[in-house]
């Protein structure tokens, strides 16, 4: 299958796309997709590990050990020119470009996006944006929700003139499926002091950038998919490639400091697919600006007392810009300089976005990011998106998305209990958002859509093909379908254990292969558990045959038969006179909790220390387990010692402890049980 190339937007021709829209609109939210055709396999588990290696997480430090971005000491610039220029990066090739200006930039001109919100598949939470205010930070909730899930915490990496790499936090908004709006210094790094009031120069751009949408901050650097740590709520993703302001870049010019991260299709995922995002705007006058009330997420991180800012929470101020640089293009909020009113270190890059609804739809735009302020915390100024970085953007964005149709399964998820016993179905089915993150509308048709166990985050078709589910319907572009599965099957004689169900899809269409497969985070952890024991029948014998037939049986002597005057059931029963005795072999090899039911009765004519016995033997004696004397029949359950549980050697002896005819004993409806 053919990869798509997505060319730097530096390569490419303006798209054309008029500022206000985009080629595709935000994806919409399908009814679910049930199968059309397909089966569960029937394979057995396919033994020992998966034949894959598990998926590296990512190389840096704890994400609770990696300082802020030190948040740059700001000065006004200006004046500005909003058709300033970006330039464009690949950390991989190390290939740098600045981007042409487009001429039709007009300095006076604003502008926002139209319908370029998108919520995401989380809940909807718009009251959580009417708790709190600018000077009242609190720590967010719901991080599951839109619009906090479109919020995320960054990590980078940079390396100094000397080559030692450094690693920071910040903070960013997801601007499309798959691009982060964040502040230039984010992803280009001039100097910076490392806490010790030195001077460590770096002048140029990140080495890596992971992105972890709404971090909740809680347990240690990585846990299992499926639970409620720090790869919570939506995973993580990664890029190489970056956009950033060129007048930043080069002056460090803080009128210019935004910035792009564009998360690698294939080796990285989608993830604003599953999070949502923002629209942009850029431009308006200073009065417009401040009448508007402004909404700002971020990770701080820059310690302010022992307990807060550890860069583990996301926090949440709104409320209006106090001014605007009349010269440049930052505007401000007046701080006091606390803890939770002020702006910190790891808020850099986090998104200052405004509510309108004028359009009959409630819409959220991006207009500035954090960006810089004093050592005391007195203000934070922020920079605003311009019109030239909004162009360069949307050509971004654009060459992200590709024009080739790329199927991706995102957040494969039990939509009942993680834990099956091996050899049963799971309680209840399982869902896959089905997505195509790009301009390509394809026709109808069929997606295969295959499921596996795996002992290992690494869903590949080394592992055991569960089930194959076919589906057909007709998706557009920018498509995000929710994929119903019918309950996986886990193959009797799995081990108990954990493991990672997931899909392997859109195999055979056009796209990228790398993406195929839910790994990681968008695979499902389970516990496979051993079945309960089942209690079997290892032994049984109720005579009707007539004669001692059943296999295993030895005996005294040939004067050792069935009796019709022995029956408890049926027409014949074993009695068993005088010295009389009948044996049988019994492997018990896998069971546990043996035991014996059977109908019993002796001769009342038994002498004094005579008797009719029940005795069972391992090998090393025989020992005593019913011992009776004239009694009536008698239907009994009688449990054997551990000793007889899981063992190949048990013998069970039938014996008659007298002297004359008349005393015997009788037994019927024998049945040896235990449980497996």
């Amino acid at each position: 299958m053919k990869q798509s190339l997505i060319l730097p937007c530096a390569l490419t021709l303006f798209s054309g796309v008029a500022l206000g829209q985009s080629q595709s609109g935000p994806p919409a939210h399908d009814r679910p997709v049930f199968p059309s055709s397909g089966s569960h396999s029937g394979l057995p588990f396919n033994g020992g590990r998966s034949l894959d290696a598990s998926i590296p997480l990512p190389q840096h430090p704890p994400l609770d050990e990696i300082p802020p971005i030190p948040l740059p000491k700001g000065a006004v610039q200006g004046p500005v020119s909003m058709y300033n220029p970006m330039t464009y990066h690949d950390a991989l090739t190390n290939f740098t470009q600045e981007l042409r200006v487009d001429s039709s930039t007009n300095n006076d001109e604003s502008a926002q996006s139209l319908g370029q919100e998108y919520s995401g598949v989380g809940p909807y939470d718009p009251a959580f944006e009417n708790m709190f205010g600018f000077g009242t930070m609190s720590a967010a909730t719901n991080h599951a929700s839109y619009p906090q899930s479109a919020n995320v915490k960054l990590v980078m990496a940079f390396t100094d003139t000397t080559g030692a790499q450094w690693w920071f936090n910040g903070s960013g908004s997801m601007g499309d499926a798959g691009v982060v709006v964040t502040a230039a210094h984010c992803v280009y790094t001039r100097t910076f002091d490392p806490g010790d009031g030195s001077t460590v120069t770096v002048n140029d751009w990140a080495d890596i950038v992971y992105v972890y949408p709404a971090w909740d901050g809680n347990g240690n650097q990585w846990s299992p998919p499926g639970s409620g740590e720090e790869r919570q709520f939506w995973g993580y993703a990664q890029g190489t490639q970056f956009l950033a302001g060129s007048g930043y870049i080069n002056s460090g010019d803080f009128d210019y400091d935004c910035g792009l991260v564009r998360i690698a299709r294939g080796t990285s995922r989608n993830v604003g697919m599953l999070t949502g995002w923002y629209g942009w705007s850029y431009g308006a006058s200073c009065s417009t600006i401040k009448s508007r009330t402004h909404y700002n997420l971020s990770f701080p991180g820059e310690p302010c007392s022992a307990s807060l800012h550890t860069g583990r929470t996301m926090y949440t101020w709104n409320g209006n810009f106090d001014s605007c640089d009349i010269i440049g293009n930052e505007i401000r909020i007046d701080c006091p300089g606390n803890c939770l009113d002020s702006v910190w270190g790891g808020m850099s890059g986090s998104g200052a976005y405004y509510i309108d609804s004028s359009s009959g739809t409630t819409q959220r735009y991006v207009q500035a990011v954090c960006s810089n302020g004093p050592a005391d915390h007195s203000y934070g100024d922020y920079c605003e998106l311009w019109q030239q970085f909004v162009l360069d953007m949307q050509d971004f964005e654009d060459d992200t998305r590709t024009t080739s149709e790329d199927w991706e399964p995102l957040m494969f998820r039990a939509t009942g209990s993680t834990t099956v016993d091996a050899g049963q179905a799971m309680d209840a089915g399982c869902e896959v958002q089905m997505v195509n993150a790009t301009d390509a509308n394809p026709p109808s048709q069929n997606y295969v859509m295959e499921i596996y166990l795996s002992t290992n985050n690494n869903i590949s078709t080394s592992d055991t093909l569960l089930a194959t589910w076919t589906y057909n319907f007709d998706a557009g572009s920018m498509a995000n379908v929710k994929f119903n599965v019918p309950a996986p099957a886990i193959p009797s004689g799995t081990p108990a254990g954990t493991y990672w169900i997931g899909t392997v899809a859109d195999a055979g269409l056009p796209g990228t292969t790398a993406n195929d497969d839910t790994d990681t985070w968008d695979a499902q952890q389970i516990t496979v558990t051993d079945p309960p024991p089942v209690l079997k029948t290892i032994w049984s014998d109720d005579f009707e045959s007539g004669g001692l037939v059943k296999g295993g049986w030895t005996k005294k002597n040939n004067r050792v038969k069935v009796s019709t005057k022995a029956a408890y059931n049926g027409s014949w029963g074993l009695r068993l006179r005088k010295k009389m005795w009948a044996q049988i072999a019994i492997d018990t090899t896998g069971y546990t909790g043996t035991h014996l039911i059977l109908a019993r009765r002796s001769s009342k004519k038994y002498d004094a220390g005579e008797s009719f016995k029940i005795r069972w033997s391992v090998g090393s004696g025989w020992n005593d387990l019913i011992v009776s004397s004239g009694d009536g029949w008698d239907p009994l359950t009688v449990n054997l010692p551990a000793a007889a549980d899981n063992n190949p050697n048990l013998k069970l002896r039938f014996k008659s402890y007298g002297s004359q005819a008349n005393e015997w004993g009788d037994v019927d409806d024998l049945a040896f049980m235990g449980w497996q």
